[in-house]
């Protein structure tokens, strides 16, 4: 079987943060945030910032959503911890 290396365009800082803030909850809790989870924990405003984040975060290839599913995120691509001591993350 031959690995396929897919390049995807790189993050932004925020959105390296939201995903690593989706990582670290999925391995912590078990499941994937509901968009209240990720206004709290990344300190948003509106849902309308959340989903912002996650069209990104899916037309760049690291995640997959499930349309009308609470917490319907697929992380496809996993990213490094932020580094110890950092506030990102």
């Amino acid at each position: 079987m031959m690995n396929v290396v897919v390049d995807r365009p790189a993050l932004t800082v925020k959105q390296l943060k939201v995903m690593r803030f989706i990582v670290a909850f999925i391995a912590s809790k078990g499941f994937p945030p509901v968009y209240l989870d990720l206004m709290e924990g990344l300190g948003f405003a509106s849902k309308d910032t959340v989903s912002g984040y996650l069209e990104a975060l899916e037309r760049k290839g690291y995640i997959q959503r499930e349309k009308y599913r609470a917490g319907g995120i697929r992380v496809l691509v996993n990213v490094p911890p932020a580094p110890a001591g950092s506030t990102d993350g």
